[in-house]
């Protein structure tokens, strides 16, 4: 426990190094939602009829077209996914370009389904935006967002540690707060997965 609380300081320092870091990763983020809701405006308009029919057909429908595990087995792996390489992309100098594409490729998604899903369903797309999109988010885009700033001050640490030469014997004690740094984000995005596999699909459906 002692060392858990000695660990702490180190670990939100990380989060918040550099403010630079946050404010280029939510930069990057709404840069991804931008980008994916302009793709869904030019999306043709007889593939956005399909998708309304089909999202009228089976979002709100009493029987789910997947059983819960599936989409918690896929809410999941996207998103831990997403963890993966933003925490590899930590351990190297190098990594910084690769933690800011999970996150343009993450705001990308939201931001073209909740587009699709507007447009698709108007007013039934808000509840499902507020259902299914909303609250597992909660969740699982702090978590990225969060250790995506980890990721980008571990690597620019990484990069001062190769120009200043003592500054290599805490290279073990700030891998072990780079590691810690990840737990918490990973249990965030389980229970998100969680909460948008059996929780938000019952609500739904007693809405609709």
């Amino acid at each position: 426990m002692a060392h858990i609380r000695h660990n702490v300081p180190a670990v939100s320092a990380l989060y918040f190094q550099r403010q630079s870091a946050l404010l280029f990763t939510l930069f990057f983020f709404v840069l991804g939602i931008s980008a994916g809701a302009f793709t869904e405006l030019f999306l043709p308009d007889d593939s956005k009829s399909q998708v309304a029919a089909y999202l009228t057909q089976n979002l709100f429908a009493q029987e789910a077209v997947q059983a819960p595990q599936a989409v918690f087995v896929k809410s999941a792996s996207n998103n831990l996914g997403l963890l993966l390489v933003t925490f590899l992309s930590g351990l190297t100098a190098f990594g910084v370009p690769a933690a800011y594409a999970a996150v343009v490729y993450k705001g990308a998604a939201l931001g073209f389904s909740s587009a699709l899903l507007l447009e698709a369903l108007a007013a039934k797309g808000v509840l499902a935006l507020l259902f299914t999109v909303l609250p597992p988010n909660l969740l699982i885009l702090p978590a990225l967002l969060l250790s995506t700033g980890a990721a980008v001050n571990a690597a620019l640490n990484a990069a001062k540690r190769r120009r200043v030469p003592g500054r290599r014997k805490s290279l073990s004690v700030e891998a072990g707060s780079y590691f810690a740094c990840f737990l918490l984000p990973f249990l965030f995005i389980l229970f998100g997965s969680l909460l948008e596999a059996f929780i938000c699909p019952a609500f739904l459906r007693l809405i609709g």
